[in-house]
């Protein structure tokens, strides 16, 4: 048998004995600590405490910290009672040096809450509200890939958050920095849950921040817009879609899942995938000039749905969108979300304030929608340039 042996041992098939079996019942009700033994040259185990260091990120076995407990155990038939007491002696010391790492965040709510892990409960929360939302998912991936093990909350500190947000930023596959704050923004979303649902006492990302860049918007301007609109597309579901995003702002996670029965005497009235709000806007008139071109094409065909718009996936789409714009002579990268960038420009530039711009967007701050007024005022600058000179 191997100088040193443990409770993966036991589980991989190497040599057992029954200690084993019994440590592994032990370790399960702990998490950073945990109680091991090694076989002495003269036979007994040696009983020892095993410690996860407190930075998460993968390190090598070497640099936990073990703590000899001089408890030993003999395995024989005349010293039970001996083998006994150490066990116990060593179980104790193990469950108080667990509830010493438990208490000191001091970040305790209720004993079972508290035990849950920062993981599962971001699982829950993904399975529950955002199945659909991709960018919750690839945060619950990177936080798997990140964490040794999964952190309950009661040992959760600023320290690995901070860590947490460290490893996004270094990532090699995570080029951009503002995607990287989008991962983190669904962390410190999923504490904030768990304060509200009583796990922790406080969000220990809650000071923590990754500094989002401003990233060129691209948009359509009304000319622009006329060609498209004599200019065919591959897919007339998917042009009508599109023009009517750019006349309301939809995002495109809201306009696949747009209902007939969302539009009222001239009112679309719909709760929004992303903000989970409900949101009112009146249409324009080409809005309902399009959504009639829509209703007409459904009769026509005999194909009648509760929703508006009936998309393939949003890759195909997107696709066509971009062959579209070029077939129309638009030299710009043409993207489902630029029909949203467009209303909200449009919006501007009609003399539209910010603040009813904003909330036509469904932002919760106006300083998203500060972003659009400053592309318009780069086209107040360039009208000022192209005035005649002599």
């Amino acid at each position: 048998m191997p100088k040193q042996a443990n409770i993966l041992e036991f589980i991989s098939g190497l040599p057992k004995h029954p200690i084993f079996k019994k440590l592994q019942e032990i370790n399960s009700h702990t998490s950073r600590v945990k109680l091991r033994a090694r076989k002495s040259s003269s036979g007994k185990f040696s009983f020892y405490l095993e410690e996860f260091p407190e930075n998460t990120k993968k390190k090598k076995k070497d640099n936990r910290k073990r703590t000899n407990l001089k408890l030993y155990y003999w395995g024989k038939e005349n010293t039970k009672g001996k083998d006994k007491q150490s066990l116990e002696e060593a179980t104790a010391t193990l469950f108080e040096r667990h509830n010493t790492l438990r208490k000191k965040n001091g970040n305790i709510v209720d004993e079972k809450r508290n035990e849950t892990s920062l993981i599962e409960y971001f699982e829950t929360l993904v399975q529950k509200k955002y199945k659909t939302d991709k960018s919750w998912k690839h945060t619950l991936n990177y936080l798997k890939e990140f964490f040794k093990y999964d952190v309950p909350f009661y040992e959760l500190a600023e320290k690995h958050c901070e860590e947490f947000r460290d490893y996004l930023l270094n990532h090699p596959k995570l080029n951009s920095r503002n995607t990287v704050h989008t991962y983190f923004a669904k962390v410190k979303a999923c504490l904030n849950f768990a304060v509200k649902d009583n796990y922790i006492v406080k969000n220990p990302a809650q000071f923590l921040k990754v500094k989002k860049q401003e990233t060129f918007r691209e948009y359509l301007e009304l000319e622009e817009m006329k060609l498209l609109d004599r200019t065919l597309c591959k897919s007339d579901q998917t042009k009508r879609a599109f023009l009517f995003t750019c006349f309301t702002g939809l995002r495109i996670s809201d306009i696949k899942k747009l209902r007939w029965d969302e539009i009222r005497d001239n009112y679309l009235i719909y709760r929004s995938q992303k903000t989970d709000r409900v949101e009112k806007m009146k249409l324009h008139g080409r809005a309902l000039k399009i959504l009639a071109e829509q209703r007409a094409y459904q009769t026509e065909i005999r194909s009648f749905s509760k929703k508006v718009f009936k998309l393939i996936s949003d890759n195909h789409s997107g696709q066509q969108i971009k062959q579209w714009a070029k077939d129309a002579g638009i030299n710009k990268k043409i993207t489902w979300h630029s029909g949203r960038h467009t209303f909200a420009t449009l919006n501007l530039t009609a003399g539209n304030d910010i603040f009813t711009t904003s909330k036509l967007l469904g932002h919760k701050d106006v300083k998203v929608t500060q972003i659009y007024a400053k592309l318009i005022d780069t086209k107040k600058d360039e009208a000022i340039d192209n005035l005649p000179d002599w």
